[in-house]
């Protein structure tokens, strides 16, 4: 019994660092990916996520959910397809080394939002999914955030 346990550990330690890309291989690969997403994974455009600075096991889950089917992304299936699971370790260990930009938020919104936010507050509107959202919506950008939160709230006045 303990020899299984030790050798159940192992085997654990060994997958985990199975995963473990090769970052400098992953820049070198990353020529494909940087035409939509940014050299280092900061897209300058607001349709392509900001891979950069994302956890290496999410990239990972996400990169190889699209190649092998599980997650639909035409746009993005045709460069993973022919990508192999050390390819995509070492991607994922690039992008997840990269310091990720901040976005240009328009300071309309930021108060907007914050208005919506105090308001919806001293409303004492506190239904659960609505605590879901506004601890979804402080992780995000300030533009998401405002969308999140316009999208789902109850209808008030912000006069």
């Amino acid at each position: 019994m303990k020899n299984l346990l030790i050798s159940l550990i192992v085997s654990a330690g060994l997958m985990s660092v199975a995963h473990a890309g090769d970052a400098e291989a992953g820049k070198a690969k990353s020529a494909t990916c940087a035409a939509c997403h940014g050299a280092d994974g900061n897209s300058l455009a607001p349709t392509f996520p900001k891979i950069a600075g994302q956890g290496e096991r999410y990239l990972i889950k996400q990169i190889k959910d699209i190649r092998d089917g599980n997650r639909q992304v035409p746009s993005m299936a045709p460069f993973v397809a022919g990508l192999s699971d050390a390819d995509i370790a070492d991607l994922a260990a690039y992008f997840s080394a990269q310091v990720p930009t901040t976005g240009g938020a328009k300071a309309e919104l930021v108060e907007l939002g914050q208005r919506i936010y105090a308001r919806v507050l001293k409303a004492k509107v506190f239904r659960p999914v609505w605590h879901a959202t506004v601890r979804m919506a402080k992780a995000l950008t300030p533009l998401a955030s405002h969308a999140l939160l316009v999208s789902t709230m109850p209808t008030l006045r912000l006069s």
